[in-house]
C-alpha cells in the first residue's frame, strides 16, 4: 500500500519540480520530463525498499 502511495505522490512532486525556474533552465519539457518523471518514482521507491528492508533486519535479531 505504501509503494502505491509513493509511486501516487511522485507524480504530483514531478509536477511540482517541473515548475521550479532552475529546473526550468535545464531543458524544454521534452527534454527533462522523462528523467524528472523516472526519478520521481524510482528514488522514493528505492529508499523505502532499502528503509524496509532495514526495519526487517532489526526485527530479526
Amino acid at each position: 500500500m505504501t509503494r502505491s502511495y509513493l509511486v501516487t505522490l511522485a507524480f504530483v512532486v514531478s509536477g511540482l519540480i517541473l515548475k521550479m525556474p532552475f529546473v526550468q533552465k535545464l531543458g524544454s519539457f521534452e527534454e527533462i520530463s522523462p528523467s524528472l518523471f523516472w526519478l520521481g518514482w524510482a528514488v522514493p521507491l528505492y529508499v523505502y525498499e532499502i528503509i524496509r528492508g532495514q526495519r526487517e533486519l532489526r526485527l530479526k535479531t
